[in-house]
Formats: C-alpha cells, sequence, structure tokens
C-alpha cells in the first residue's frame, strides 16, 4: 500500500511535470521571435542527437539497413510533427497550441487501434 507521503510526492511530480510541460509552449513562442521554426527544429534535433550519441555510439555500427531505414521513417514523421507543431505555436497562443497537442495524447491510442488493429495494453508506452 502506498504512503501518504508517496501519494503526495507523485501528485506535487505531476503537477511540476505539467507546469513545466505548459511552459515549454510559452518558451517556444518566445523563441520563435528570435529564430524561424525551421531552424528551432533543426537545433531542437541536433541538440538531442548530440546529447544521445555517447549512449549508443557503439551500437550503431551493428544496426542492420533495415533498423536505419525504420529509424529515418520515424524520424522524418517525428520531425514534420514537431515542425507542424512549431508552426501552430507561431500562428496561435501557447494556451491552444497546448490543448492541441494535449488532445493527440489521447487520440494516439485510438489511431494506434485503427493502424495496427491492436489494443494499447497496459503500462505499454
Amino acid at each position: 500500500m502506498h504512503t501518504k507521503k508517496q501519494l503526495l510526492w507523485a501528485d506535487l511530480s505531476l503537477l511540476f511535470i505539467a507546469l513545466a510541460w505548459g511552459y515549454t509552449f510559452i518558451l517556444s513562442k518566445d523563441l520563435l521571435t528570435e529564430l524561424t521554426p525551421f531552424v528551432f527544429t533543426g537545433t531542437r534535433f541536433l541538440v538531442a542527437a548530440l546529447i544521445l550519441l555517447p549512449f549508443v555510439w557503439k551500437r550503431l555500427r551493428s544496426v542492420s539497413r533495415e533498423v536505419w531505414i525504420q529509424g529515418a521513417v520515424c524520424g522524418i514523421a517525428l520531425c514534420a510533427a514537431y515542425t507542424l507543431q512549431i508552426l501552430g505555436i507561431e500562428r496561435t497562443t501557447p494556451g491552444k497550441a497546448g490543448v492541441i497537442t494535449g488532445t493527440n495524447v489521447i487520440l494516439v491510442p485510438f489511431l494506434y487501434f485503427l493502424w495496427r488493429r491492436l489494443p494499447v495494453k497496459r503500462g505499454q508506452s
């Protein structure tokens, strides 16, 4: 059984994460006054790749061609999604962009079911 202290920490953690997530829309809107959407997205992907590279460098040599192609397709889809999100943030308020993005969290399991014909299992990410 969870203690009240554990539940309080869990709730406070979720609150902090929600505040940080929401603030990123405001921060992104402010950054778009200085950068174009494509430079913003490209910089984000470059920084992420540089941070992750030391953790996967040794394993990259043994990755098959098929996995590289699948990774490239997923990367292109993710880049397109981020770019569309940034273009949306540029054209609307951060609050509206957050609601639209949050709605995607609800829609993704349904789209997964329609695409794969498999329900999302509990604990699956």
